[in-house]
């Protein structure tokens, strides 16, 4: 039971973040329908990842495309709500694994924790310090979720690696890592 209280800290948490990072492009009613749109692309990954024993992977792909639909039904920036997503589910999953590790420890959830509060710091520091970058000249928003959810996919790599030796989840981790930086290195040179 208590770990579910962590679960529902965390989902509040990112109801609040996914709105204060779009409240001032969007209204409340775009903002809250966009995100009922990428849980609803969570769960129905989850349900059937679980299935498959992918879940990490088929819930990914569920909010990628939930996203898609509701960037294409809402008008949003692909960069900016990209952004809002990573940051608020990263401080969900955060939560959920801090609740994870206080109720049911494993040195794999542990791991999960350090490896979300490493990339949420990722986040904070390049979120504050973005437009002194000298590298990254088009000053976009955008850059912190990029660069954390890069951090993120390639440590998960080098750990998955390690523990698990699940070269699947390496590969996949590896290029979705890629995709992130080809990204940035697009968003840092493109000034549309």
């Amino acid at each position: 039971m208590s770990n579910f209280l962590f679960f529902l800290i965390g989902f509040w948490f990112m109801l609040f973040f996914y709105w204060r990072r779009l409240r001032e492009d969007y209204t409340s009613k775009i903002i809250f329908s966009s995100i009922i749109y990428v849980i609803c692309g969570l769960f129905i990954g989850t349900v059937l990842g679980t299935r498959i024993g992918y879940w990490f992977w088929t819930s990914l792909l569920g909010i990628l495309l939930a996203f898609l639909v509701a960037r294409k039904r809402f008008n949003l920036d692909f960069i900016e709500v990209l952004e809002a997503i990573i940051s608020s589910f990263g401080i969900a999953f955060a939560f959920v694994s801090a609740g994870k590790v206080i109720f049911a420890y494993s040195l794999g959830v542990l791991i999960d924790l350090v490896q979300v509060l490493l990339a949420i710091g990722v986040y904070i520091y390049v979120d504050r310090y973005y437009k002194r970058f000298t590298w990254y000249k088009s000053g976009r928003v955008g850059i912190a979720g990029l660069v954390s959810a890069s951090f993120y996919f390639i440590s998960r790599s080098f750990i998955m690696l390690y523990l698990t030796h699940s070269y699947v989840d390496v590969l996949l981790s590896l290029t979705v890592a890629f995709l992130l930086v080809a990204k940035l290195y697009n968003l840092n040179h493109n000034n549309k």
